[in-house]
Parts: structure tokens; sequence; C-alpha cells
């Protein structure tokens, strides 16, 4: 770790996700290409919060792709969480609610054993927040079990919704475009992270990214991104194989028309641009705007050149392994957005509707076709059940059928059906539901002001066994290790998975439900 010989002793308010009073140090200064930064040193851990990885994203930089942080004049104080990217929605409490657009911050959090050790290449977790695309921050995720393992975690924000997955008419040209702008974010992160990590005392050779839900499926993207080529080793991936079928410059495009009609913004390319450039922030986040960004990512021939299963096929992606997995009862989490903002439980007018809405046109033919009004039928439970299969569960399953035949791959289901709620309660029972597995990989996880539900005894032990296999993983590219189940990899002739339930884990050969996925 480069460090200069600096060091204060104060007193002040830290929040990781408790806030409380503390005693700390400030750090040493660490030199980085951007310029010098100073963290606290805490009794187990040095935190950096807050660190600008790119030019704030405004006024004329709104829907360009990110520019690399000027030099900083001073030594930077990094000791308070940043600003969330403007967001559409909290996804019923997932996360903030934010209209900040200068948002391009990222957080290191250095074991303390590390630091003192400058010589030492401690391996690198970079984790990728979830939200739809729509919503989500690197400030709601404590890392502490990541660093009582001797691993370095990076949690990074991103351009979301219409401000991160926006068709920019005037950096455009008849075949390719700037669209998946906060991939471009992620990927400004990890070339921060590439340059400087070893700074901090990191590996910039043994960089795992990781992600759930839109993070997971972001972790996808970089896989397959030719723009992501040699800035990490490995990847996780939690609930994040959906949208395999990804749309294309033509359909950004009518995002864009629809949005310039609506805010009466004419004339040419650049004028377009400029017209929408000048708008202020909120009249993109009304729910008219922010319900065009619910697709994830574009094939726009400049970040993706092609589908997810076509990149597969044609040997063209950036790991060597992976973990990906999903949880049992997917569903069950959208069910409760869904019930909650409606007020009462679903009718089938809102089964199908949302069914559309959240999983796409292809609906009518996989799922809907047969379903008629009935009078007997629980439309949450079966909302909860559908979209979970269809969006998650089976998309998973088929995934790891194809890059199995490419990759180390390891499969799981975490299947704990008592898992914390810091969702409101509603009229099923949410199971091992979506962001459950959360709490288990990052101490005290509660979404973003959900109540706090400390893991009983047996789910402290499924948390320990889980982070040990992540942590195997991280540092070495295989989740096995000493006193833990043998995790076999996956094949599509013994489609090994590991079950994650309270009980422990086990290794299954079928997924813990019966599943009849679409071919």
């Amino acid at each position: 770790m480069k460090l200069s010989k600096f060091k204060l002793s104060v007193c002040t308010l830290f929040t990781l996700s408790i806030t409380a009073t503390h005693a700390y140090e400030l750090s040493d200064i660490v030199d980085t290409s951007n310029g010098q930064i100073q963290g606290v040193a805490e009794s187990s851990l040095i935190r950096f919060q807050g660190i600008p990885y790119a030019e704030a994203p405004i006024g004329v930089r709104r829907w360009e792709a990110p520019v690399e942080k000027r030099k900083l004049d001073a030594v930077y104080y990094a000791g308070n969480l940043a600003n969330t990217c403007a967001t559409t929605t909290n996804l019923g409490g997932f996360s903030k609610i934010s209209d900040s657009e200068d948002c391009l911050y990222l957080n290191v959090y250095v074991p303390k054993n590390v630091s003192l050790d400058k010589n030492q290449k401690a391996p690198v977790l970079f984790w990728i927040p979830g939200g739809g695309l729509q919503t989500g921050s690197a400030n709601e995720y404590d890392p502490q079990y990541f660093i009582d393992k001797g691993i370095i975690v990076v949690t990074i924000n991103y351009r979301l919704g219409p401000f991160g997955f926006f068709y920019n008419p005037s950096t455009a040209n008849k075949d390719a475009a700037f669209i998946n702008l906060g991939l471009m974010d992620q990927q400004a992160a990890l070339k921060w992270v590439n340059k400087n990590i070893e700074s901090f005392g990191g590996d910039a050779k043994n960089i795992t990214i990781f992600g759930e839900s839109a993070g997971g499926q972001s972790v996808l993207a970089n896989i397959f991104s030719p723009l992501s080529k040699n800035l990490f080793q490995k990847a996780i991936a939690a609930s994040g194989s959906y949208h395999a079928d990804l749309k294309n410059v033509a359909d950004a495009k009518q995002v864009t028309h629809t949005i310039a009609q609506k805010l009466n913004c004419v004339g040419d390319a650049a004028a377009v641009s400029a017209c929408l450039k000048s708008k202020p922030t909120e009249q993109f986040l009304t729910p008219d705007i922010s319900s065009l960004f619910n697709d994830g990512f574009f094939i726009d021939n400049t970040t993706l050149n092609k589908s997810f299963y076509q990149s597969i096929e044609s040997n063209e992606f950036n790991v060597s392994s992976m973990i990906n997995g999903f949880n049992t009862d997917e569903g069950s989490f959208f069910a409760g957005v869904i019930e909650n903002s409606l007020g009462r439980k679903m009718n089938y007018d809102d089964y199908v509707g949302s069914l559309i809405g959240l999983y796409g046109k292809n609906t009518q033919k996989h799922i809907i076709k047969n379903k008629k009004p009935n009078a007997s039928t629980d439309y949450t439970q079966a909302f909860s059940e559908d979209l979970g299969k269809y969006k998650f569960v089976c998309p998973t399953i088929k995934f790891n059928d194809l890059f199995s035949k490419k990759v180390a791959l390891y499969s799981y289901e975490f299947a704990d059906k008592s898992a914390p709620q810091y969702i409101k309660p509603i009229s099923i029972a949410y199971g091992a539901y979506h962001t459950g597995e959360l709490a288990y990989l990052f101490k005290n996880f509660r979404g973003a002001n959900g109540s706090l539900t400390k893991l009983n005894p047996s789910q402290a032990e499924l948390s320990k066994t889980m982070v040990n296999y992540w942590a195997n993983f991280i540092k070495t590219g295989n989740p096995n290790g000493d006193a833990l189940v043998n995790w076999a990899q996956y094949q599509n002739n013994a489609k090994n998975t590991l079950l994650f339930k309270t009980d422990g884990a086990k290794l299954i050969q079928e997924h813990s439900s019966n599943r009849s996925c679409p071919k």
C-alpha cells in the first residue's frame, strides 16, 4: 500500500447500516491516480467512502460516456458516504429514493491487517448493487463478513433508469450508440480499481465481480461485454439470469422519441439532445417516463454486440469460473411490491398486467395462454410462482446448461423459507424471496429502511457457511474448502446445485421444486 505517514485522532458520527458514534483515527494517506485520499481507520477495517471515480455526469455530460476524474488538488477526505444515483422507485423499501445525478462514487473497505502489510496482495470483491437498474446504492451493504476473511470490498454507484440506459441521439451513428451508460459506469469503476487497488493493498489480478438481481444481470453483461475484457477474473451472479433476449438500438430510439415528444424536444439529433439535457432531473423521474425503463440492457454495438447466449456460443466471454444461482421463491418479493402498492390482494387483471409488464411480450405464449379468470385462484400466489419461474429460475437453469460447457460453473439455490424480512408482510408467505439471501452475506442488511431482524442461530450458521464458500471462490476461483460439503461443478449430465437451507448445505442434482421450464 502506497501510504504517506500522516495520522490524526478525532471523533465523529459514522454510519454503514446503523448510525452510531465511534472514536476513530484518520487513515494514512493513499496515493491514487487522481490524487491523494484519506479514509478512516476503525477496529477491523479502514473505510474509504465517497471516492469519485468519474466526473459528475451532469449538464453537458448527461448521457455521455463516463469521463475519468481529474486530478484532485488537495487530500480528499473519504470518510463520508456519497450521493446515490437518481432513482425512479424504491422497490418497496429495497433502496432509498434519490434525485442526484452527481453520483459516480465508490467505497473501498480494507481489512485492518491488510493495511498493515504493504506487500500483501489481498483478493478484491467488486460489488454491483441491484435494484432493477432503476434503484440501488453502494451505501447499503456492510462488508464486515468479507472483511473478516481478508478480502478488500469495493461497492459502487452507477447511473440508473432514464439516466443510465438511454439512447442519446447526438452520440450515435447508424451502427452503434451509447445506451448502456450504467454498464459503462461499472466499467469505469473497474478501470479505477485496476489502476489503484494495489495502493490499498489489493491484487489487481484477483478481482471478483459480484452482484444480485440487476447487479447479477450487470455481472453477466460484464462477462460478455468486450469493453470489460481483462478488468476482472471471476464472477458471482445472484438472481441475475434474466432478459436473455436483449433489446436493440431501434427499441432504445423509440423510447427516446417518446420522451422527446412528452418534453416538447424537437429538431435534429443535436437539438433534441441539447433540449433533453436542459430539462431538470425530476422531469425524468415521473411515472410516465420512468415506466419506460424496465427492460435491462440493450445490444448497442458499443458495450454489447450480441445476446448473452450468442456470446456463449461464439466463445466471447471474460471469465473462466463463476458462481450462478437463484432463490426458491424469487417472485414473492415482486408480489409484495405490487400488493403493498395496491393495498389489496391481486386479481386476474393485476396478475396479467403485472406479468406482461415485468416479464415481457412472451408472457402470453409461455404463461397465461391457458389461464382464465377464476374466483378460487389466489392471483398473488400465482403471480409469485410464475414470475419467479419464468423471469429468474428457468433462465438461470438455461444459462447454466449452456455456460457450464465453457467455464467452471458452480450453481446454487438459496432455500431458507424463514429468511428475515425487511419488507412489509402480504397475504402470502415470502419464503426464500428475491434479495432474501443478502442478509446472510452482508451484515445486518435490511434494505433502505426496513426493520432489522437478526439472524437466528441456525441462520447465522448458514450465513457462515455461505460466506466461507463465497470467500474461497473470491480467493481462488474454487468455493470448496475444509469442513465444507463438496460443491461439485454444474454439468449438463449432472446438474449439481448446492442447496442452502438452515439445516446446512446439501448437493442436489435437481432443484428443490419441480420446475418445468419452456424449451
